[in-house]
């Protein structure tokens, strides 16, 4: 007999993480949750709503943004689903900050944070921030986003990500044609084309998005050789078709 319940599938690192109350509270809300290894978010909510969460008091927000990372997650989430949603949680027996308290004395962290938050919503206009102060506001707000929805296929939500053997393949001759430019080796190649998602996105990167990634000064490299005009020589020149 199929199940009545509104059903969420969650990454299975959610379910395996000891502080994670929220799972709990799902279940007394009457949610059937179904683990399984996600490569695109945490929990997915409809077949067009995938939600990536991050915690202000563990630090996860701070880290994910300085590092890029976020950035890189809510790229996979907007290519696979409508609507892309960061859920921010902090707790509600402390002030809100973006920011651990160990760090709010640095008064550019919070400054900077909220300006790469910024960002990101202008990059991607369909990514939706929410913000919860404890794991019941959260199942609230889910709640609210399932509302009138379908239900969310297992397979598109486990397949979303995944690379194929012959994706791996073409993945794979390109780390290898990469890590021959300046500026890049093997592990900075595999880096920088993973976050891009693919060759035509990072010879579009900035250096500002690109040294977030692999580091300014190697952004540079890798990008001021391939922007750079070709030096002809006279004997080329004199093979080249005429205007």
């Amino acid at each position: 007999k199929a199940s009545t319940k509104p059903l969420i599938i969650v990454d299975v690192r959610e379910i395996h993480e000891r502080s994670n109350s929220l799972i709990y509270h799902l279940f007394q809300e009457g949610y059937e949750i179904l683990p399984r290894t996600l490569s695109v978010g945490d929990f997915i909510l409809t077949n067009d709503i995938c939600v990536e969460r991050k915690n202000v008091n563990t630090r996860d927000l701070h880290e994910s943004l300085t590092s890029g990372r976020l950035l890189s997650q809510i790229e996979r989430m907007s290519k696979h689903y409508t609507y892309p949603v960061l859920l921010v949680e902090f707790q509600d027996n402390k002030d809100f900050s973006l920011v651990h308290a160990a760090e709010l004395r640095k008064s550019a962290t919070q400054a900077t944070l909220m300006a790469k938050l910024s960002s990101l919503t202008i990059q991607f206009p369909n990514m939706r921030i929410l913000w919860a102060k404890n794991p019941r506001e959260t199942v609230k707000l889910f709640g609210e986003l399932k509302k009138g929805q379908g239900e969310p296929n297992e397979a598109k939500a486990t397949k979303a990500g995944v690379i194929t053997d012959a994706d791996f393949e073409t993945y794979a001759y390109l780390v290898d044609f990469l890590e021959r430019f300046p500026g890049l080796n093997k592990q900075l190649a595999e880096k920088a084309l993973l976050h891009a998602g693919s060759l035509r996105k990072l010879t579009k990167y900035s250096i500002k998005d690109l040294g977030a990634v692999i580091g300014e000064v190697n952004a540079k490299e890798f990008l001021a050789f391939i922007n750079q005009k070709p030096q002809l020589t006279s004997d080329v020149k004199k093979h080249l078709p005429s205007k």
